[in-house]
Formats: structure tokens, sequence, C-alpha cells
């Protein structure tokens, strides 16, 4: 659902949206990184006539899914997942 929103990105737009997006969850988690991208609401601002409501859904389910399949425990999922959906509102617009 929302892989056609990294469809012609190049390598290293991919690699430097992952270390952002690295850095963002490390940052909110307490950890060492810094966050030092732009706001949620201009990174995504307009993208796509306005990210939905199912969008952000199913990148949230990604996340739910790595963090399964990487055995993370329910708590500090349960953090990540919180993290994830405080952002709704600054990322959908539709």
């Amino acid at each position: 659902l929302i892989g056609k929103y990294f469809l012609g990105l190049s390598t290293n737009s991919k690699q430097r949206l992952r270390q952002l997006l690295v850095d963002q969850f490390t940052q909110a988690a307490g950890g060492p990184a810094v966050y030092t991208g732009r706001s949620m609401k201009l990174s995504h601002r307009g993208i796509g006539g306005g990210l939905t409501n199912s969008e952000f859904d199913a990148f949230v389910n990604g996340i739910a899914q790595a963090l399964d399949k990487n055995d993370v425990h329910q708590t500090e999922k349960e953090e990540v997942l919180a993290f994830a959906n405080s952002l709704r509102d600054e990322i959908v617009e539709r």
C-alpha cells in the first residue's frame, strides 16, 4: 500500500530515509541517536495528494511485523507503536 511512495528513489535516498527512521525512533526511545530530519508535517505534506489513515495504518502494521520478526518484547513493541501512532496527526492529510 505504501510501496508506491518509494518507487523511483535511488539506493542512496532509500538508505538516507532508513537512517532517518532509525535515528527518529532511537531518539524517541531515549537512545543516543539524534533525529536531524525535517518535521513530519513538512516531510509528508502533499505526498501523493496527501497520505491517508489506511496508508498510515499499513506503515504502522509494517513496524509491528518487523518487531514481531525480531522478537521484540510486548512492552517495548507497544512503546514503539505508541510513538509511531503519536505522529499520525502530523502525517495523515486525508
